[in-house]
């Protein structure tokens, strides 16, 4: 009896974990940041194709569709080309962030940004609107992977940018 308890406890936390973070595929979705409509439509593989009438909102939109669904991959790429593993991932993954900081992706970055064209600096600070506006959405329904590791992403914003 007690394992079957257990075993229907861990079915329903799992399923909890899953689903909490699943994106909206369907319907409609009011979005503060946005100055226009836009409209997202997804194919038969479920890639989202997005149709705006301004770049920032495109752009925005972009941000916040790509938390929505790789939230976690671009959290972990960001933190290894900033040697930042080990916070999260403990101490084993010290030396990797040693290396990885030897290798100045933060510094380079920041030269390249700071010599951007203004167009495309405000485009990318969209994108990072988008992300941050899906970040203070979630709230703690996070995907798993925040979840079980205990932490919330940190705001994505320039030129933090410069690590992904």
């Amino acid at each position: 009896m007690l394992l079957a308890l257990l075993v229907l406890a861990v079915f329903i936390i799992a399923s909890s974990l899953r689903k909490s973070a699943l994106p909206l595929l369907d319907g409609e979705q009011q979005l503060s940041g946005l100055n226009d409509d836009v409209r997202v439509i997804r194919d038969e593989r479920g890639v989202p194709h997005i149709y705006a009438t301004s770049a920032h909102d495109l752009y925005f939109v972009t941000g916040y569709i790509s938390a929505q669904e790789r939230m976690w991959q671009m959290d972990l790429i960001r933190r290894a080309t900033t040697g930042r593993l080990s916070e999260i991932l403990g101490p084993d993954y010290i030396e990797a962030d040693h290396f990885l900081r030897m290798l100045s992706m933060t510094a380079k970055s920041e030269v390249v940004i700071a010599k951007e064209d203004p167009v495309i600096l405000a485009a990318m600070q969209s994108y990072c609107d988008g992300v941050n506006t899906w970040i203070g959405e979630r709230g703690k329904k996070l995907p798993a992977e925040f979840r079980i590791l205990g932490y919330t992403p940190e705001p994505w914003t320039l030129p933090l940018m410069k690590a992904f």
